[in-house]
């Protein structure tokens, strides 16, 4: 006579490997057409990275100096650093000088696609604007600096961070 228990453990053991290929086939064949929908991961749901290239970078800069001046176009090693970014966006800079909270204000407001200024990776900015991972320009004290971008911009804050990988710049 044969032990049931045994038979159900083993008759289970054969319905979860028979569903795990079905997972992953529909797994599969929805990121088939997802991609043929055109959807992107990551995105960004208000195209901040879409809007920029070939067109214009929409900077905010908060005066620090040594890391940043005023003037027309802000000088020291942020803007150097937005300047770069831009041009590999194939992007023109359009500046917006403010204070750190004006900064995070215009980027809610979608006014701005980055912002660049003294804050470090544990700004209190988190709650209101993406940082991107931490990186470094000559002058920065701290050692440390993130970007702000709008909440959600996820291909932007990507592609920038790609950008500051290549430059060698990233912590």
């Amino acid at each position: 006579m044969r032990n049931r228990k045994s038979h159900r453990s083993v008759r289970a053991i054969r319905t979860s490997d028979s569903v795990l290929p079905v997972q992953a086939g529909v797994v599969a064949a929805l990121l088939v057409a997802l991609t043929g929908c055109g959807i992107t991961i990551p995105s960004d749901p208000d195209d901040t990275l879409g809007h920029a290239i070939g067109a214009e970078l929409r900077i905010g800069i908060a005066v620090e100096p040594p890391l940043s001046e005023d003037g027309d176009p802000p000088r020291g090693p942020l803007p150097e650093l937005a300047i770069e970014y831009a041009e590999t966006l194939d992007a023109s800079p359009v500046w917006s000088i403010g204070s750190e909270e004006t900064l995070v204000e215009m980027l809610e407001q979608e006014k701005l696609d980055v912002a660049l200024g003294n804050f470090s990776p544990d700004s209190p900015w988190s709650e209101r604007a993406a940082l991107s991972r931490p990186f470094t320009v000559d002058g920065a004290d701290p050692a440390e600096l993130v970007a702000l971008m709008p909440l959600g911009e996820n291909a932007m804050l990507s592609n920038f961070e790609t950008f500051i990988d290549s430059t060698e710049r990233a912590q």
